[in-house]
């Protein structure tokens, strides 16, 4: 498995140069984007050990979406540029992986096909679990079966013992009592005596016979109904698996006019859509040096952002509004009923405002660099604003991560999960779908094992003493 250098790198070989400085830039110098990053490399681990983790177990639940594992995909935009296939490509390897995947506003495929990639994908992948989980209730039952069945030989060759050794007692009595016979006729009723014990003998021996194939036939049917009921449990986690969904949130830039954004609302609330991400750290856009070198400012003309159609079919600009403030958060609030992120918080003072606000959760982020160049990196930023919300609501951190370690060291700071976004392009990039896959896959196995290597046996195990 390449790690998420490799993977970047061949990525670049595959992108368009313009297409890649989209995705790679940030804002002005790009100090905050180098800064996420070195940030982590600042930090080490200070493990724990001899504290018994062969069992770990990785999921998370954020504001009632489950995802296997402490890391989702953030928003970015404009997929297709990364894949013909775009969104849909990465929307089918998040499900499959079993964690959310935050659409952007500006993603290049209708939120609607999105969500129908993401169910198709995750009920597949549920059907291939329950096929294995089946295929493994079999194997347990035929384990069973047999070992059923090897207690009856045991048990019937019990019983033969048994009889042999009866009809030798018998034998030997009935020895003696033609001997004593022979000495007289005093002895005979003793003879007759014996031989009626070694008639008894014998049916004992029989009836031991009989219950050693009684136990044989018995051990069967058990085994039966074991493989049965084993069967029918895992029927039953296939039905509750199928009752659920793959984990999709919208991230939204809240326009001027709530006329178009109360009908995004409705119609992502239609797609199934399970959170929203309130992006609110654009009052302006930051100033991409690469984008205005190579003279990318808009989409290839078969390409649209496909969430800002209005209902005539036109596609509007996204508007970063100024004027954006609490009131349209709380607008936001009485508008939905889903539960609210908000991403781009980075000082500890408007984490306590949003928590009084209401919202569900808040993503620790910079919006990777690309807004305000010299802004706080947001591992540095974490600790801070965790004190300040002091686990009365969720934190996602958002923002440098490109390895496990990271992921260990943003857990035990605070964050309840981290989310990626460069890495999942370039997966994208790199081999569609399954480069997706890839890098998280990759992040999942590098979460365990540094997990495992940290002493904890879950997420919630990790905490502040672990890094310096």
């Amino acid at each position: 498995m390449r790690t998420i250098v490799e993977i970047e790198a061949a990525a670049r070989k595959r992108l368009a140069p313009a297409h890649y400085d989209f995705y790679a830039g940030g804002a002005d110098a790009e100090e905050t984007l180098r800064a996420n990053e070195e940030a982590f490399r600042r930090r080490v681990l200070v493990p724990r050990v001899l504290r018994g983790v062969s069992e770990r177990d990785l999921s998370v639940q954020l504001a009632g979406s489950p995802l296997s594992m402490p890391v989702l995909v953030s928003p970015t935009a404009f997929h297709r540029l990364a894949h013909p296939e775009g969104e849909v490509a990465t929307a089918r390897a998040v499900a499959r992986a079993g964690t959310v995947l935050v659409v952007s506003m500006g993603a290049t495929t209708a939120i609607e096909d999105i969500a129908a990639a993401a169910r198709a994908a995750w009920t597949e992948n549920a059907a291939e679990e329950d096929a294995a989980a089946r295929a493994a209730a079999k194997g347990e039952a035929a384990a069973r079966e047999a070992a059923a069945g090897e207690a009856a030989v045991r048990i019937a060759a019990d019983g033969e013992a048994a009889r042999g050794e009866a009809a030798m007692r018998a034998a030997a009595k009935g020895e003696a009592a033609a001997r004593e016979a022979a000495a007289g006729d005093g002895q005979a009723a003793r003879g007759e005596a014996a031989a009626r014990e070694a008639a008894a003998g014998d049916g004992q021996a029989a009836k031991g016979e009989a219950a050693a194939r009684d136990a044989a036939a018995g051990g069967g049917t058990a085994g039966e109904a074991a493989a049965g009921g084993v069967t029918a449990g895992a029927v039953a986690v296939s039905e509750g698996v199928a009752a659920g969904a793959p984990a999709l949130w919208f991230q939204l830039y809240p326009q001027p006019d709530r006329g178009f954004t109360e009908a995004v609302l409705r119609r992502v609330e239609r797609a199934g859509v399970a959170a929203l991400v309130v992006t609110v750290d654009s009052a302006v856009y930051g100033q991409r040096e690469r984008d205005h070198r190579n003279g990318f400012h808009d989409l290839p003309p078969h390409l649209a952002v496909e969430n800002m159609r209005d209902h005539t079919g036109r596609v509007r600009d996204i508007a970063m509004p100024a004027a954006l403030s609490w009131a349209d958060v709380e607008w936001l609030r009485a508008a939905t009923t889903l539960p609210i992120f908000l991403k781009g918080i980075l000082h500890p003072a408007d984490a306590r405002r949003a928590v009084r606000a209401g919202v569900s959760g808040l993503v620790v982020s910079n919006h990777g660099g690309r807004q305000l160049d010299s802004a706080i990196s947001t591992v540095d930023a974490l600790p801070a604003v965790a004190s300040a919300v002091d686990g009365a609501i969720p934190l996602i951190l958002d923002g440098g991560v490109r390895c496990g370690t990271d992921v260990v060291k943003a857990l035990a700071l605070g964050a309840s999960a981290v989310g990626i976004g460069r890495p999942v392009l370039w997966g994208l990039a790199a081999a569609g779908s399954e480069g997706v896959t890839e890098v998280l896959e990759r992040l999942r196995s590098e979460v365990d094992r540094a997990l495992a290597l940290c002493g904890a046996v879950n997420p919630a195990g990790l905490t502040a003493d672990l890094v310096r």
